[in-house]
């Protein structure tokens, strides 16, 4: 439950919201006008500075990570395999498993 302070005797009390998990504010709030192009665009997204200055030094660290990159003979493996699995040439998880413990 929010609270809510009555401007007149600064006492506090209870405001339900209007929806459940809903914010309610109790302050004024500032006014932002967005212009027509990015409102039709419906691509805006409003965040503190804080987190968004956050998420730009994680995506670098991200982008900055090694990323795989197959050699020409991997590529080959993995084609090779997929077109066996589109042929129906593979083992289930069981059957893999039954065919690794039998060889013990």
């Amino acid at each position: 439950m929010l609270l809510r302070r009555k401007a007149a005797s600064h006492r506090i009390r209870p405001v339900r919201p209007i929806e459940p998990g809903g914010l309610c504010y109790s302050v004024p709030m500032a006014t932002v006008t967005i212009p027509r192009e990015m409102a039709e665009r419906r691509d805006l997204v409003a965040v503190p500075r804080r987190e968004y200055e956050q998420f730009i030094e994680w995506q670098r660290r991200v982008k900055s990570a090694k990323t795989f990159a197959p050699t020409a003979a991997q590529k080959r493996a993995l084609a090779s395999a997929r077109k066996r699995r589109r042929q129906g040439e593979y083992l289930t998880f069981h059957e893999l498993r039954r065919a690794l413990d039998s060889d013990r």
